[in-house]
């Protein structure tokens, strides 16, 4: 899969950048647009929209973002991220779309018209399909609506699509609902909307190791990034570093730090993911 920086397509309007035979070099491609928080299962019916598309000639990908835009608009109010960047590029990836374009949100890009942005997509990604959810919105303060967008998409001579949401027990499936049930420590309702466990990247958190019999303990604070749930203990299973074997765990969340029990005697150098169990 080809990631690609919205500044290099923006490059493209000055001849600068080099993607611009990746995205002339076929029929045009088919995109979605939005931070894809999990993804979730709501997400996958857009993927699937775009990889249809492929029997028509066109390349699948998506515009994403660094971080949701709920991080960025809500901070106060805000969970935590489902999936870290990586793993969102992964997931495009085994879901079988050819590119990313990741967008560092700025206070430049939100005053972007809806229609100016959709107009650069058609130009410089040369997108011939547009799938978005029935309730997506785009451009400065989101005043442009899926009416709107399939309006431009006829006049601009581009398809677009809105796809329904997806329901699980008569709710729809949404990354804020998927962050409060993890907040809830509802990690079944997570998994089926996921469709895979809920998975913390560790590569960043310093952990403090202290050995007592049998027992490891492993002490950090609080992580920033990844949404967890409240104060309560939650069993675990533990991806590490350095070639050793995994291992099941216990998972303390506390207000201001993280704590893992882990019962076995073996060094622990350093954990890589830790999976929630249900």
């Amino acid at each position: 899969m080809t990631v690609i920086a919205w500044n290099d397509v923006l490059k493209m309007i000055e001849g600068k950048s080099f993607f611009s035979d990746f995205f002339n070099a076929g029929c045009g491609t088919a995109v979605s647009v939005g931070s894809f928080d999990g993804p979730h299962i709501g997400h996958k019916k857009l993927f699937e929209a775009l990889l249809s598309c492929k029997k028509e000639g066109l390349v699948p990908g998506v515009l994403t973002f660094t971080r949701p835009l709920a991080g960025y608009k809500n901070p106060e109010e805000y969970q935590g991220d489902i999936s870290t960047l990586s793993q969102r590029l992964s997931s495009f990836e085994n879901a079988g779309l050819a590119f990313a374009v990741v967008i560092d949100f700025s206070d430049d890009f939100s005053k972007i018209e809806g229609r100016v942005f959709l107009s650069l997509l058609q130009r410089y990604l040369n997108m011939k399909f547009l799938a978005e959810g029935e309730d997506f919105r785009c451009g400065y303060r989101g005043a442009t609506g899926i009416g709107d967008i399939c309006k431009y998409a006829a006049e601009s001579g581009y398809a677009a699509a809105a796809v329904p949401p997806v329901l699980y027990g008569n709710e729809k499936v949404s990354s804020s609902r998927i962050r409060q049930n993890i907040l809830d420590g509802d990690f079944v309702s997570v998994e089926y909307m996921l469709s895979a466990p809920y998975k913390v990247d560790c590569a960043d958190i310093k952990w403090r190791v202290e050995k007592e019999r049998d027992t490891v303990f492993l002490f950090a604070s609080k992580p920033a990034v990844q949404a967890l749930p409240a104060k309560g203990t939650y069993d675990v299973k533990l991806t590490l570093c350095s070639g050793q074997d995994g291992c099941r765990a216990k998972f303390i969340s506390e207000p201001h730090s993280l704590r893992l029990e882990i019962p076995t005697s073996k060094k622990i150098s350093a954990v890589q993911i830790m999976e929630f169990i249900v």
